[in-house]
């Protein structure tokens, strides 16, 4: 009987077991994205960005030298000493927030780029590709919930395009870059780029849901450079000086181009603090604050609680817990009589 019951036992969660679903193993790497708690104006200064989280994409960066590869030139990775960009992100229920500050001491731009959008693709020049795509599990997901927006700073001009559900699918106008907000500025080697990019806008594209805490995405910034400065356009690739560093594209999982093999991120609740404010001078007897602060005087002791009046059930348990008393000592009374 016991061996026919472990047999059954063993039946069943063999049975359990094949009925739920494989998912597809969680990236390595899941990136924590907390809630805002400045407000950022996206006017390309690179300020109000201390509440975001942070990671640097670079030659240097284990998790790059892990899980990233370097599409185009393998074989001649740019060092950090070249190229480095530091990322922050942030949410909150109406915008997606990425700040982009690109170390590039071979940045390119292109000059037709301001006036044919149709070239100013990342990959032509030294842009970037931001790579979203909505995934509740981390599991298996796909171009349909795409939404990757690029963009191309030359320091005084941006220009922003962008792809969802598969790669074909190309835009530059709206409606589906309605309301994205975005402003870079350079300074040196570095350029800065802050966007806003609308969860509506998201929604409306490729399918996102609202955001929340806990929502998780797939994600990774790619970095479109160059080995060496140049102003033929048409050397770009044939001069093997065209690379382009894809943070987290795990080669063990996928292709480059395929969602699953991006990194993860999660939005997270603000883990921000800020700072608290200055004390106000005190005031030294002129209304212009200074001078040696005043003696606080001591708080005065706080009164006794006065004990509220017991009415209903606070009545019977008082008057229940007089008469167990008065019964026990009764008792004890009684003890010690026949003692």
């Amino acid at each position: 009987m016991k061996k026919l019951l472990a047999a059954i036992l063993l039946i069943s969660v063999i049975a359990a077991i094949a009925v739920v679903p494989v998912s597809a193993q969680e990236p390595a790497w899941i990136f924590e994205c907390p809630k805002l708690v400045i407000p950022v104006e996206i006017n390309g200064d690179g300020q109000g960005w201390d509440d975001a989280g942070m990671f640097i994409a670079n030659n240097d960066n284990p998790i790059f030298q892990q899980y990233g590869i370097w599409q185009g030139n393998a074989d001649m990775p740019i060092p950090s000493s070249d190229l480095s960009v530091e990322y922050r992100l942030k949410w909150d229920e109406t915008y997606f927030y990425i700040l982009e500050k690109r170390f590039d001491k071979n940045h390119v731009v292109f000059s037709d780029i301001h006036d044919a959008p149709e070239n100013a693709w990342p990959w032509m020049h030294s842009g970037t590709l931001f790579f979203l795509n909505y995934d509740a599990n981390f599991a298996d997901p796909t171009r349909d919930g795409c939404y990757e927006v690029f963009w191309v700073n030359n320091g005084e001009t941006l220009v922003m395009t962008g792809r969802h559900f598969n790669k074909t699918q190309m835009f530059a106008d709206d409606p589906e870059m309605e309301g994205i907000l975005i402003a870079g500025s350079r300074d040196g080697d570095t350029y800065i780029t802050e966007v806003a990019v609308p969860w509506a806008t998201m929604r409306t594209v490729s399918g996102f849901p609202a955001p929340s805490e806990g929502l998780k995405l797939r994600m990774t910034p790619v970095a479109s450079a160059f080995n060496a400065k140049t102003d033929d356009i048409a050397d770009r690739f044939q001069g093997h000086i065209w690379n382009q560093l894809n943070f987290y594209t795990d080669p063990e999982v996928a292709g480059p181009d395929d969602p699953i093999s991006n990194g993860g991120m999660i939005l997270t609740a603000a883990t921000y603090t800020p700072p608290a404010a200055d004390e106000p001078a005190a005031d030294d007897g002129t209304g212009a604050g200074g001078g040696d602060p005043a003696e606080v005087p001591a708080p005065a002791p706080a009164p006794a609680p006065v004990p509220a009046p017991q009415t209903g059930d606070a009545m019977i348990f008082t008057f229940a817990a007089l008469l167990l008393a008065g019964l026990a000592g009764a008792v004890l009374v009684k003890s010690r009589v026949r003692i």
